[in-house]
């Protein structure tokens, strides 16, 4: 229960919890969103160090936009394969659509070949982005631990950090879809008016999800 308890045991914490609401409400101006990744990052290493009496501070700006270009970057980049893939695949139906267009029996053969392209690319790249979602707390976990840039792409660390404690990680990897799912009903209750809340409730399972994978470094790895 500590960690869900995390957002709310600062001293001060209605005020870190409206910064973060703030940043959450404002994160497509890019700045805030960097800084709130890079927050998420401190959150995780204050706790894998033990520090969970408190929340971090957001100062340091200049800190905490240089974790979250790192993190959100690392993120990004993981998306250019499916990108890549995504721009073959049309390329491929695309022809395969104008060659269709000759003649009827074209056609079909070519309407058959460009369905299953299209299912085999959508599965593929559904595959990849759980995969991205699998490895991402890990791979963020070890860079907020050490700070290493390349700890974002050590795929064999983050299997090996994953397999120490796999029920563990399962458990900090569907808290933020339970977490969803219980504020969505309470949105449903309140007939939507639960919805301004959006904002508190993004930060404070954000924190409750970072210290989460601090708990997990510093019990499970360490």
């Amino acid at each position: 229960m500590a960690p869900l308890q995390a957002p709310f045991r600062d001293a001060n914490w209605p005020i870190k919890i409206a910064i973060g609401a703030a940043l959450v409400l404002f994160s497509w101006l890019l700045i805030p969103a960097l800084m709130l990744a890079g927050y998420g990052v401190t959150v995780t290493r204050e706790s894998a160090a033990g520090h969970t009496e408190s929340l971090p501070e957001f100062n340091w700006v200049p800190n905490l936009i240089t974790g979250g270009m790192l993190t959100l970057g690392s993120l990004v980049l993981s998306f250019v394969p499916l990108g890549l893939m995504g721009f073959g695949a049309f390329s491929v139906i695309m022809t395969l659509a104008s060659a269709g267009a000759l003649t009827p029996k074209a056609f079909m053969a070519a309407f058959a070949t460009v369905g299953t392209l299209s299912l085999g690319a959508i599965a593929l790249g559904a595959f990849l982005l759980f995969l991205v979602a699998i490895f991402a707390p890990a791979l963020i976990m070890r860079f907020a631990v050490d700070g290493q840039i390349a700890s974002l792409f050590n795929i064999p660390q983050a299997v090996s950090d994953i397999l120490a404690s796999p029920l563990d990680y399962l458990i900090i990897f569907l808290l933020p879809n339970i977490l969803g799912f219980a504020f969505s009903a309470f949105c449903s209750v309140t007939f939507g008016v639960g919805a301004l809340l959006t904002p508190v409730f993004a930060i404070i399972s954000c924190i409750i999800n970072a210290r989460l994978m601090g708990d997990y470094y510093r019990l499970c790895l360490n």
